[in-house]
């Protein structure tokens, strides 16, 4: 802790510190950029969410993927939680729009999204949780609706969703990750191959799959929770004294 060590210290490692200079001041301009939004949106979040969520506790970084250097963040308030994710959430309307124009003639109509407040270039989200099926017409019920869901994502070319994007709300299965909702498949120079996997509902990664010719060997189902690998054997050269 002495000037003469740190001084020495920082000479040495010049360019980690200066590293680590950035690093911070990215930080903190983000949380800054956060507790700014909060502060403008205050009013707009109690009103939508129908709760006073008082003064920020605590902000949790790193809860998801970069979107402009920047991540998904969990924010504590004083009465409750919300998500703050650096995008919009456009597909989560585009998802919805979807299900809503399948399900008009079928018998289970209603099923559950996000509750969110979309601005530019930034949303808040309601945390979901968690929720137990509690008898047999609750599960026939969710696996209904993710059949449904699955056509959706099928038609707007939806992938990864896997179980870390799903949440089971009893007999909802709720999406809470839009960011893959939709893309484009493929460029006019590809030939459409209905056996090509990009264009079959495996690529959704929704249901259980385990392939050992490509990338899906371990079952990522976002509605099935049984583990699956492949059999796939591989072989690795390493030195004698390891």
């Amino acid at each position: 802790l002495s000037d003469n060590y740190m001084g020495v210290f920082l000479k040495k490692y010049a360019v980690y510190c200066d590293l680590c200079k950035i690093i911070v001041g990215e930080l903190i301009e983000y949380l800054s950029e956060i507790i700014a939004n909060y502060e403008m949106d205050r009013s707009e979040l109690s009103s939508k969410f129908d709760n006073n969520f008082g003064d920020i506790l605590r902000i949790e970084c790193s809860k998801g993927d970069l979107h402009n250097g920047k991540s998904v963040a969990f924010i504590i308030f004083e009465g409750g939680k919300l998500i703050y994710k650096p995008r919009n959430e456009s597909n989560a309307g585009l998802l919805k729009n979807m299900v809503e124009f399948l399900t008009k003639d079928l018998k289970i109509r209603d099923f559950k999204f996000i509750n969110y407040i979309d601005k530019t270039n930034y949303s808040w989200e309601e945390i979901v949780e968690y929720k137990e099926c509690v008898n047999i017409e609750e599960m026939e019920n969710y696996y209904y609706r993710a059949g449904v869901l699955l056509a959706a994502f099928y038609f707007i070319g939806s992938f990864d969703l896997h179980h870390e994007n799903i949440i089971c709300v009893g007999e909802y299965p709720v999406v809470i990750d839009n960011e893959t909702i939709t893309k484009c498949l493929f460029d006019d120079e590809v030939e459409f191959d209905q056996k090509d996997v990009r264009v079959s509902v495996l690529s959704t990664s929704f249901i259980p799959y385990v392939n050992d010719q490509n990338v899906f060997e371990v079952n990522i189902s976002g509605i099935l929770s049984e583990d699956g690998i492949s059999q796939r054997k591989q072989q690795v050269l390493v030195r004698d004294d390891n």
